[in-house]
């Protein structure tokens, strides 16, 4: 079974010698993991889309209960935040609180619209990086119910 959809990277894994594991955010599914043979080599079409904080479309194809890469495309891939070391702190801790306040199988609207808008605030530095962060960590405590 193929799947086409959109989501937002919130993790990468190195398996084996050649692949890597992504854990995707996306709207409607929630958090799924993907596996993607041989992304780690230099010569993969897949080594661009394996990175952390990229918000890719992808088409994934299902085999005995697991989704493998089969292809995609880079919407947004935040290169700014690559700049600095303290955007790129910020946005990993972003990206690993998204990781903690979602599920498996539950629709993440909300959080997945939230934590691209915050990754472009850190990119552009619209607001300064402390009030990004406590805004993300005020809105992760409402969605997790505090």
């Amino acid at each position: 079974m193929r799947k086409v959809c959109d989501g937002l990277i919130l993790k990468v894994t190195d398996i084996g010698e050649h692949d890597r594991a992504l854990t995707l955010l996306t709207a409607d599914d929630g958090k799924f993991y993907i596996i993607a043979k041989g992304a780690r080599s230099v010569r993969s079409k897949f080594a661009s889309l394996c990175r952390i904080c990229a918000y890719v479309n992808v088409e994934l194809h299902e085999r005995e209960g697991r989704y493998w890469l089969y292809s995609g495309s880079i919407n947004q891939a935040f290169f700014g935040i690559n700049s600095d070391l303290d955007s790129f702190a910020l946005a990993s801790y972003v990206m690993q609180l998204a990781d903690e306040i979602t599920g498996e199988s539950f629709p993440a609207h909300e959080v997945l619209r939230m934590s691209l808008n915050t990754l472009y605030a850190i990119e552009n530095k619209l607001k300064p990086l402390a009030q990004i962060k406590a805004t993300y960590e005020a809105f992760a405590a409402n969605v997790s119910g505090f």
